[in-house]
């Protein structure tokens, strides 16, 4: 494997970032919460398969969420909302 990546399961490393699906509900609520967002209102199309949700985290820190649907990144939402 590349140096830079490893995969284990869903989460997905590399110095800088760390990319993981959340194991349920309550992960996806507790970082909305933590990033003021508005991704934890997403939670009915997550558990309906209507798109896929991804926490992102930089140097250990939460930093943005990124909502998938239909194999295409449809929105990316940083602390507040922030895009």
């Amino acid at each position: 494997s590349h140096p830079l990546w490893r995969i284990d399961g869903f989460t997905f490393l590399n110095p800088r970032l760390v990319v993981s699906v959340p194991k349920s509900s309550w992960d996806l609520k507790i970082f909305s919460l933590n990033m003021h967002n508005c991704i934890g209102g997403y939670i009915d199309k997550a558990l309906r398969d209507e798109s896929w949700i991804l926490n992102v985290h930089k140097l250990n820190k939460a930093y943005m969420n990124i909502e998938i649907c239909s194999r295409k990144v449809k929105e990316i939402k940083k602390y507040k909302n922030e895009m």
